[in-house]
């Protein structure tokens, strides 16, 4: 078995510098003695690195409320102006570990609001990143999650600019301008895709269609995560999705073959290498072990099959294929804007 990684896969650029900031923020208010510091809701999506920032003494809040009399550090995924407003106003200090990508998003939706237009978000609704750039549209905005819901939702007769949360698919947002445009509407995509959601999509695909098995890392609640497990599923390759190494058994790794692996943009690199040791421990380990492993699985996919006949044969939905390319994918690196880098200093 030979196991291999995505060229593009873990810390993006976004999450790798709102870490450092609340790292560094943490380790100067042990140092200085000064107000505990906190992060309002998870720094990331992913709870190895939430559990590594307590050791810099950087804890998690789920309110305003929570944070008072500390140093509050916003999120990668943004507040809302609502919630930054609050925050001041009770006298918190404030640190921006908002990722400069997503800040780009509100700053389009914005735009388009200030133009007259109407703003189509094509995103996770309940997501703090979507929550946090619905306001800048001042109530002149939907958001859907992809084409069906973009074929029934309410339009106005003002033009239409579709944006996108950063970790979405391409073909989605095309679906959802296809739909809109088959309606007769004056539309405008703004590809606001983070890059290096593109790259690790791209990758992932890439490395899926040559292997027998994906192995996709990350947290359960990251949207990045989940589309990556989406790209790779739809290559038609059965794919693993765990949060870390402890979820890993000898049946699901031993496949003849190789074994791909990639993983979200806020899965860190040492979570990458316990699970990559892991997966070769289990393959390299003792062949009774895993003979019996496999035994207890093979039963146990035994006694599910008779309880699905005796249950009647489910049906299952099925979804068109996306519509061929409206748009040219732009370019993309990894690297932060140069204007939206270095946000350390405390806002007042």
């Amino acid at each position: 078995v030979r196991i291999s990684l995505a060229e593009h896969a873990g810390f993006c650029a976004g999450v790798e510098r709102a870490v450092r900031i609340a790292r560094e923020t943490g380790e100067k208010a042990i140092q200085t003695g000064s107000a505990g510091v906190v992060t309002l809701g998870p720094l990331v999506h992913n709870p190895a690195v939430v559990a590594s920032l307590l050791r810099s003494g950087v804890q998690q809040v789920g309110s305003v409320d929570e944070a008072r009399g500390r140093i509050a550090i916003i999120p990668s995924h943004g507040l809302s102006p609502a919630a930054r407003q609050d925050a001041r106003e009770k006298g918190l200090s404030l640190v921006d570990a908002t990722c400069p990508h997503v800040l780009r998003v509100q700053q389009e939706v914005a735009n388009a609001h200030k133009d007259g237009q109407f703003v189509v978000l094509v995103g996770d609704r309940l997501h703090p990143e979507v929550r946090a750039v619905v306001p800048f549209a001042d109530g002149r905005i939907a958001v859907v999650s992809g084409g069906g819901e973009a074929t029934s939702i309410e339009l106005p007769e003002a033009p239409i600019t579709v944006v996108a949360q950063t970790t979405q698919t391409l073909s989605t947002v095309e679906a959802v301008v296809a739909a809109i445009a088959a309606r007769g509407k004056q539309v405008r995509l703004v590809n606001t895709i983070c890059p290096a959601t593109s790259l690790r999509q791209e990758a992932a695909r890439r490395l899926a269609r040559e292997v027998d098995l994906m192995v996709v890392i990350g947290g359960q609640t990251s949207a990045n995560t989940m589309r990556l497990a989406e790209v790779c599923s739809d290559t038609g390759v059965r794919v693993l999705k765990i949060e870390s190494a402890d979820e890993l058994d000898a049946h699901a790794v031993r496949v003849p073959g190789t074994i791909g692996v990639t993983a979200g943009a806020s899965t860190p690199s040492w979570v990458i290498e316990e699970v990559m040791d892991a997966m070769n421990e289990i393959i390299e380990g003792n062949p009774e072990d895993v003979r019996q492993s496999e035994q207890q699985a093979e039963q146990a996919e035994k006694v599910e099959a008779a309880a699905g006949e005796s249950s009647g044969p489910e049906t299952t939905a099925t979804e068109s294929a996306p519509p061929e390319s409206l748009v040219e994918a732009e370019a993309v690196t990894e690297a932060v804007p140069e204007t939206m880098t270095e946000a350390a200093a405390p806002a007042e």
